[in-house]
């Protein structure tokens, strides 16, 4: 799903109504209806709705609103904010809305503003994506008054205020929503642990924009939701192999850190990997085989990873309780220039070759930092959005593929390509989780999906798995082996007959 920037957003509305065709009212009226359909499954009529609108389109859409909701029976208030003029599909809707009967509808005083009963649905529906400056004086005053309510509040496309393409722009003038009912694609920044109390939990809701326009939209920022999964993923076929599914190579695990090696090896073999040696110390090889006796054990010539015969391996996975003692250290800056395969790296792997320079990194290899190992990489970093550009960087410069962990796991791909993805859940944030991932993403390269395809259907698998774990779980019980055990059910959501 691709995320258009705020002016593509009108082009697609406008593309839409001249290619489809459908007027721009009656396209209003699909987009209000969507919402109402979510409000209704959420509340129904338990609840009074307060529905604020400001004097563009999306105060038009928040008239509809209150319109399909008074024929649906529920209470409504509406509260316009006073403007000098009004669109004119606004007007439409504000006719339509005020010809039924027993309506409420008041245009809002400054000296006396309306009253938000705490148990109340406040729909926000003041200002969408086309605002292109900070909100201040009236509209800034109605909006701190909404945020001071307790009420619960919805945000129709875009709270009141926010920026779609910039973030943490004019902070003190923002709705805080609890949910986000977004026209058909998720907006850029939404993506970013900042704009979190103002977005809220977002829905994206498919208004049936015409499917032209997305295809030729120029654009390097990107949303992976079930539909770009299903498009990646590579069904199986009943003459295939195990030696089709490739030979994995893991390089894993220390004496006080074995277990990451077991979820690791056990979370590559789940997604789909025809053979798995695993390299890890002596002592711990018996955990494993007694564990784990479906993998394999991976020799050395010298007894570390740099004698290694890499020949029989398409791709290899390295880091998870790796370990950074001096002998590791040397044997993987040894290792790294003799690998022509695809490898991930991710933890100690990464302090390792942080602290001896990111030339180490070969070109096309996935790396898997979570935060503090990705600023040791890139330097430190005073909030996410500076973070990912710090990532886009090095992604580009090093021709790498940098997963930056997170709420919307980003992709960061060599051509500065962005991928934003749609699943996980705070379950994930425990030890153990990244160990799961580099195990899917090494599975998934021996397989031979390339680094991009790999990193975008294995980042949407880990935590889609982790998604499906939650029914089962909650946020503090969950445990990486929890979705490792889903991942199987994840992979059934790709099947598509």
């Amino acid at each position: 799903m691709k995320m258009p920037t705020a002016p593509q957003m009108s082009a697609w509305d406008a593309y839409t109504i001249s290619h489809e065709p459908i007027s721009s009212v009656l396209l209003m009226e699909r987009a209000a209806g969507q919402c109402v359909d979510w409000l209704w499954q959420k509340y129904a009529n338990t609840q009074p709705y307060v529905i604020f609108c400001g004097n563009g389109n999306n105060g038009g859409d928040g008239l509809v609103i209150a319109r399909l909701l008074h024929e649906k029976g529920a209470k409504v208030q509406v509260h316009v904010l006073a403007a000098a003029s009004y669109s004119a599909d606004f007007t439409i809707n504000e006719q339509r809305y005020r010809s039924l009967s027993h309506t409420a509808y008041a245009l809002i005083d400054i000296a006396y503003l309306p009253s938000i009963p705490q148990h109340a649905v406040v729909v926000d529906a003041l200002f969408g994506t086309g605002l292109n400056k900070p909100t201040s004086g009236d509209a800034a005053q109605v909006i701190e008054h909404i945020n001071a309510s307790g009420a619960t509040v919805v945000a129709v496309d875009v709270p009141s205020g926010l920026f779609v393409d910039e973030p943490l722009r004019n902070q003190h003038a923002i709705i805080k929503a609890k949910y986000t009912l977004k026209f058909q694609t998720s907006a850029y920044s939404f993506m970013f642990a900042e704009s979190y109390p103002y977005v809220g939990d977002f829905v994206v809701l498919d208004i049936g924009l015409h499917a032209d326009f997305e295809q030729q939209l120029n654009t390097s920022n990107f949303y992976s939701d079930i539909n770009a999964a299903r498009k990646i993923y590579k069904p199986r076929h009943k003459f295939d192999h195990k030696g089709t599914f490739g030979h994995a190579l893991l390089i894993a695990g220390s004496e006080d850190k074995a277990g990451a090696a077991v979820i690791s090896a056990k979370a590559a073999l789940r997604s789909g990997s025809g053979l798995l040696s695993v390299f890890i110390p002596a002592s711990e090889r018996s955990l494993l085989l007694q564990t784990l006796p479906e993998a394999m054990l991976a020799t050395s010539a010298d007894g570390t990873m740099a004698g290694i015969d890499v020949t029989p391996f398409k791709a290899a996975g390295i880091g998870p309780g790796l370990g950074k003692s001096k002998k590791i250290q040397q044997a993987l800056l040894s290792l790294l220039p003799q690998l022509h395969l695809p490898v991930v790296l991710d933890a100690d792997a990464l302090n390792i070759i942080a602290e001896a320079g990111v030339h180490y990194l070969p070109q096309q290899s996935i790396i898997t930092p979570h935060v503090k190992e990705l600023e040791r990489l890139c330097g430190t970093c005073t909030n996410s959005i500076e973070r990912l550009e710090k990532a886009k960087a090095l992604a580009v410069q090093f021709q790498l593929y940098v997963v930056v962990k997170g709420a919307h796991t980003a992709v960061v791909c060599p051509d500065g390509e962005v991928h934003f993805n749609a699943t996980g859940n705070p379950g994930l944030a425990k030890g153990g989780s990244g160990d799961v991932l580099t195990g899917v993403l090494t599975a998934l390269l021996a397989q031979g999906y390339s680094p991009k395809e790999a990193a975008i259907l294995g980042v949407y698998l880990h935590g889609h798995a982790a998604d499906l774990a939650l029914q089962k779980q909650t946020v503090e019980t969950m445990l990486a082996s929890d979705v490792v055990e889903e991942l199987a059910k994840g992979f059934k959501s790709f099947e598509t007959n």
